[in-house]
């Protein structure tokens, strides 16, 4: 992402015991140890880098096929029987407060998938009693999930109760963009922002992209106008070399060097 570069260890940094080896990215290790589990089995990979041809699938013949949620865009298999879903818990530990909804959403999809048939559905977590998950058990109240995911976001001002913006602050040097962002954050205040409204500067997750330092400020409040009243020192903020975005109502927080 910054641009360092380095070799990799040949041992572990903190025991010196273990030689690591190299391994691919997921799909393609997950391949590899289906190949070995599963001999005589064909293993078919789907993402966004390899597209298998699965014609024999969906012939009927069996098969396993390694993929990211991109095969949620194919027609399903005639004979979907199981579908494993590894490292399930990367989906709702993301810094959104969308992340837990789409995990939900995600796991219904997969159960609905084939029209006539609901497979066995495997998940990979450590948190397995989180609601967004037990929330599509055969016996779960359906509504359980959806009414503690509203009472959090009124807790917490999130939409649907507030508007929502998020305001970056991106520069060259470090320094620049930490000192613009609070700044900025000091006129937001200035405009009346309370605790709650106004939350940062921050560094985003992915301390440096594409050569620009960030910091994000989150300003939320129960109305439009008010939102717009806050952010009118965002909008007409001008620093040499330091750039502001603002996105009203993101669909994914702390991405938006794009």
């Amino acid at each position: 992402q910054c641009g360092y570069t380095g070799r990799p260890p040949t041992h572990c940094p903190t025991c010196e015991g273990m030689v690591l080896s190299p391994r691919g990215p997921g799909t393609q290790w997950i391949q590899r140890e289906l190949q070995k589990l599963l001999p005589g089995t064909k293993v078919y990979r789907y993402d966004r880098d390899q597209r298998d041809d699965l014609t024999k699938l969906y012939r009927g013949e069996p098969g396993v096929v390694v993929g990211t949620t991109a095969v949620l865009g194919l027609e399903p298999l005639p004979n979907l029987a199981l579908i494993a879903l590894s490292f399930a818990d990367t989906m709702h530990t993301s810094p959104d407060f969308r992340s837990g909804e789409r995990y939900h959403f995600a796991l219904r999809q997969l159960l609905e998938w084939h029209p006539t048939r609901a497979p066995l559905l495997v998940v990979q977590t450590f948190q397995a009693t989180h609601l967004a998950l037990t929330g599509i058990l055969a016996d779960a109240d359906v509504s359980v999930y959806p009414q503690s995911e509203l009472a959090s976001r009124e807790a917490f001002m999130y939409p649907p109760f507030t508007k929502l913006a998020q305001v970056q602050v991106a520069a060259r040097r470090q320094q620049d963009a930490q000192v613009s962002s609070s700044k900025l954050g000091s006129l937001i205040r200035d405009r009346g922002a309370d605790g709650m409204e106004l939350l940062g500067p921050a560094p985003t997750s992915i301390a440096r992209l594409k050569g620009l330092y960030a910091y994000q400020l989150l300003v939320r409040a129960p109305t439009m106008e008010r939102l717009t009243h806050l952010l009118e020192p965002a909008r007409s903020f001008r620093e040499g070399g330091v750039r502001v975005r603002v996105e009203m109502n993101p669909r994914q927080l702390d991405d938006l060097l794009e």
